[in-house]
């Protein structure tokens, strides 16, 4: 079916996004007007304010460390933070590892064997070959970063090689990459640019699913669950410019480009969003932050297939609402907003709530966080819905040595035409040798329910069975094997 017929964007939308952009700023100004008049009640009660922040700062950096990348990123100016891709946490400046060409050096490197049913897919007759696979899988992250006084240049670089057979099964070899530059043109104004890339195969219960929160931010990471028998490409490109208004309030726009691509034929094989998102925050105090935020995007979706059951219509996404998040203590975090969205291109366009709320807690010898989240459907499926995704994970520490691990994830995407759900469950030990090396052994099982005019059958309950050594950089001593010289 060509390309779907392109709509004119309806002028309300222009109307309703300036609204909107108008309101953020105009409550921008009234607090930055508050915050001024507070300055001028006393310098007394700035003086405590400060003293109190400095004291919040100095116990955050006497507590014990729950992520290393956490701690070590603290200090850094918050718009030069990097996050690990694929990970909530932060990319660790300064990284001194044994495995390095110049600037570039390995972070980690994981090789495993994997045992798993329904892994391989049919697509003469539309089924999943029965019986279990075994694979190897190696994995590695590359890394270049070079921060600065005046901003930061880092390029990630994570690639999966599968091999079956002892040769490289390229249909099953994933990777993704990241770049990201920050500068400083002022101490007020702050410019970025990122790119994010990843092309990865719809077989993706291998990976590591379990959901990853910042210990300091209350940022939530999900990795994708849902399971199709093609691959996927996806790329995101952004830039960033925040305005530090006052003191306590910071001003930021983010224009993105947004395409992905699957060569799933019953479902549009392109999508292109292009879109930008306004957002105020304001400081409460040095551990509670609150803020408004507005987005829109326009989608437009083509497919090059007779096959599509759907016709999604070029649709524009608005979406509007507040942001709250809190260090209640040096061992809860949380982060939550809350909005509405409305997909105009519909025969009837509605609104819809949309949000998110994350939690981290850190006991002595455990961690419990969690994560729902209603947003625009991500993929791995091209669709022009929502996404109702609700992740728990669970992590304790049996000895010095010894952890253990497990989670639960559901999701579930309407679209037109159709619904997909499904949910994931893993569970996870390991043991450390050292700082640097570890061995792992992790199982996995994925219930997926499915529209079977999307892939024509019902896909199976898949299970798998991985173990493996995962070797990283030690966080002080740059690892603990001997260097390899280039």
């Amino acid at each position: 079916m060509g390309e779907v017929m392109r709509r004119r964007l309806p002028k309300r939308s222009y109307a309703r996004s300036f609204v909107m952009t108008m309101a953020v700023l105009a409550l921008a100004s009234v607090a930055r007007g508050q915050d001024n008049s507070q300055n001028q009640q006393g310098a007394d009660a700035n003086g405590k304010a400060e003293n109190q922040a400095s004291q919040a700062n100095q116990d955050q950096s006497n507590a014990p460390p729950s992520d290393t990348s956490a701690d070590a990123s603290a200090e850094l100016n918050p718009a030069f933070r990097v996050s690990k891709l694929g990970s909530a946490q932060w990319l660790e400046p300064d990284v001194h590892s044994p495995l390095h060409l110049g600037p570039i050096y390995v972070g980690s490197i994981s090789g495993f064997f994997l045992a798993a049913d329904n892994l391989q897919f049919n697509q003469t007759n539309n089924t999943t070959t029965n019986g279990v696979a075994y694979v190897g899988i190696i994995r590695a992250d590359v890394n270049y970063d070079k921060l600065t006084s005046f901003g930061r240049f880092s390029v990630q670089y994570l690639p999966e090689i599968t091999i079956v057979n002892g040769g490289v099964e390229t249909n099953f070899s994933n990777q993704s990459a990241n770049f990201t530059i920050s500068r400083a043109l002022s101490p007020r104004w702050v410019v970025g640019v990122q790119d994010t890339f990843a092309y990865v195969n719809g077989h993706i219960i291998f990976g590591a699913a379990n959901l990853d929160v910042n210990s300091v931010t209350g940022t939530g990471v999900q990795s994708p669950f849902l399971e199709t028998a093609q691959r996927w490409l996806n790329n995101t490109a952004s830039a960033s410019f925040s305005y530090q208004w006052s003191s306590r309030d910071q001003i930021s726009f983010t224009p993105s480009f947004w395409y992905q691509h699957s060569d799933l034929v019953t479902l549009p094989q392109d999508t292109k969003t292009i879109g930008g998102n306004i957002s105020w925050t304001h400081a409460l105090s040095a551990t509670k932050s609150a803020g408004l935020y507005s987005q829109t995007g326009y989608t437009q979706f083509t497919s090059n297939s007779t096959q599509v059951v759907p016709a999604f219509p070029n649709t524009v996404y608005e979406s509007f609402g507040g942001s709250f998040s809190d260090r209640l203590s040096q061992t809860l975090v949380l982060q939550a907003s809350a909005g509405a969205s409305e997909e105009l291109g519909q025969k009837h366009p509605l609104w819809t709530a949309t949000g998110q709320l994350t939690l981290r807690k850190d006991f002595q010898n455990s961690t419990v966080a969690l994560d729902g989240v209603r947003e625009t459907a991500t993929g791995p499926f091209l669709t022009n819905g929502y996404t109702n995704r609700a992740d728990v994970s669970y992590t304790r520490q049996l000895g010095r040595r010894w952890q253990a691990s497990g989670g639960v994830a559901y999701q579930q995407q309407s679209f037109s035409g159709g619904r997909l759900s499904g949910t994931y469950v893993t569970v996870q030990t390991s043991y450390r040798f050292s700082r640097s090396l570890s061995w792992f052994a992790r199982y996995a099982r994925i219930w997926q329910n499915e529209n079977r005019s999307i892939l024509g059958i019902n896909t199976p309950p898949g299970t798998s069975v991985a173990s493996g050594i995962t070797w990283t950089v030690a966080p002080d001593t740059g690892g603990l094997i001997l260097p390899v010289r280039y």
